[in-house]
Parts: structure tokens; sequence; C-alpha cells
């Protein structure tokens, strides 16, 4: 099945500013890592299944570093998806369809099932806020200097996985989440602001 889509990545993760694993094998700062990545899609088609509008939330746990593999994964999916959309999404996020996501379920070893949810985006004065109805909330604040231009990274390591070009360094305060079946956790304090192509 060929898919592409496009839109708004943001990342949030247990650890302080700047997550180390961006950067590759790393020691995470309480010795496990758990991560929230919210793709919020603009444009996407699977087959001539419009995707368009459409949410997906991955929450990642893992016992050690992200690099370190061994992790649990689970995708919730807006939802406003038909049945047919879910099914697509959860393929694509999961690695089942190619893409960056393939690349990435190389450090998940359990993938639980995937789960509808109310998925709010909301982005008041360029700080974007997410909220996963019943499971938690995302809340990024985009670092500026005194112009107001934004912190970028370029060329980190992990950065490859997820195909990601530039990447904009924010405040990830309040974010917290609490998923069945895994981990609890509130951000360090760690996130990221970026836009997403991705096509297999």
């Amino acid at each position: 099945m060929a898919w592409n889509m496009n839109g708004r990545f943001m990342e949030s993760c247990s650890c302080k500013l700047w997550c180390p694993c961006w950067l590759g094998p790393a020691e995470a700062d309480r010795g496990w890592c758990s991560a929230a990545i919210v793709m919020a899609i603009e444009e996407g088609t699977a087959d001539g299944l419009d995707l368009s509008g459409l949410t997906v939330v991955f929450l990642g746990d893992w016992p050690k570093d992200f690099a370190s593999g061994n992790g649990t994964g689970r995708v919730f999916i807006d939802e406003t998806a038909s049945a047919e959309q879910q099914r697509v999404l959860e393929a694509i996020c999961t690695g089942q369809l190619g893409g960056p996501w393939a690349v990435v379920s190389g450090v998940i070893a359990q993938w639980l099932p995937a789960q509808t949810a109310r998925i709010d985006v909301r982005w008041d004065d360029h700080r974007p806020s997410v909220t996963v109805e019943g499971i938690g909330e995302l809340h990024l604040d985009p670092l500026r200097d005194e112009s107001g231009r934004g912190v970028e990274v370029r060329g980190a390591a992990a950065m490859a996985a997820f195909d990601l070009e530039a990447m904009e360094l924010a405040r990830g305060d309040g974010t917290r989440f609490a998923a069945p079946e895994m981990r609890a956790w509130e951000s360090g304090g760690e996130g990221v602001v970026s836009t997403f192509d991705w096509s297999a």
C-alpha cells in the first residue's frame, strides 16, 4: 500500500532539556525513558484513502534509553477517524507499511493494541498543546532568542530515524501521560517541534 502524509511533529519525554537520545545511545535522566510523539496530519492519503486532518499520538516506554530498544509502544488515533482510517494509521505508525516508523519500530519489542480517543490540538501563540482525553496532555513552549528566532537542531542521530530535517527545541513542562498497561510519567522539561513529510 502506497501512502504519504505531512504535518506537524511534536515530542516530549521524561528527560530534562534536551533529550540525549536524539544524539544516539545515551543514559536517560531517570535511567528509563517514556515519550509522547504527536503527528498532526495536515495532508495524507493511503491508496486513495484520505488521512488529512487526523491526529495520531504515539506513546513509548523503554527500560533504558531509546536506542537500547526493548520498548513498549501504543498509538492513539483521533476518534473522528473511520474504521478504515484507524486500521491504516495503526499500520503506518507501527511500521507495518514502511517509511520512518518501520525504522523506529526496531526499538519497540511490544506493540499494544491501538486505541481511539478524543484528541484536541491547539496552537495558542505558537505554543502547541495536545490533550488525549483520559490519557494525558502535552504542552510545548518553543525556545526563542531575543529576536524571536527558534533554537533549531539539525543532524542529530535519531532525527534520521524519523526522517526529520530540522527541529526546534521547546520546554515540555506540564506534559504528563498515564495510559493503560504503560508507565505513568511527567516530562522533565524536554520537547521538540518539527514538521514531517513521509511516504512509502
